[in-house]
């Protein structure tokens, strides 16, 4: 847990430094490694990426497959992917392409004294994780 006044771009590099980062979520809680989906608020890429973080990728094809008049394909249904999604219980969260603006980590920092941060690699296995406690004078 590393307690601050205000996120720096030194304090965020500490997990956005790493090449092997594909995606930063957000946590307003500590999170849960039981259900790395919960409690996320925002997901950041630091860099271009052609894999979507799951928080990104599965509001997506929902709202794909709510529009399409397609099937889908051979070996696939519609309804079949429709189950698969609707099984996810993923919330559609705030994305940030070109990383995430330090104001507006800061701006939640404030409101709710704590943040989590999780990056992971492009298998979505987390590689790390930073925990910003805001430090009351």
């Amino acid at each position: 847990m590393r307690r601050v006044l205000t996120i720096t771009d030194n304090d965020y590099s500490l997990i956005t430094s790493h090449p092997e980062i594909n995606s930063l979520r957000f946590y307003d809680t500590i999170p849960d490694f039981g259900n790395l989906t919960a409690g996320v608020f925002a997901v950041a890429y630091s860099q271009k990426t052609p894999v979507l973080d799951i928080m990104d990728f599965t509001p997506k094809v929902k709202r794909w497959l709510n529009t399409t008049s397609q099937s889908v394909g051979n070996w696939v249904s519609k309804e079949g992917t429709e189950q698969s999604m609707n099984a996810l219980e993923i919330a559609e969260v705030l994305v940030y392409k070109d990383g995430i603006p330090l104001e507006v980590i800061n701006d939640f920092l404030q409101k709710n004294n704590r943040i989590g941060v999780l990056g992971f690699d492009v298998l979505q296995i987390p590689r790390y994780k930073v925990i910003f406690e805001l430090k009351i004078e």
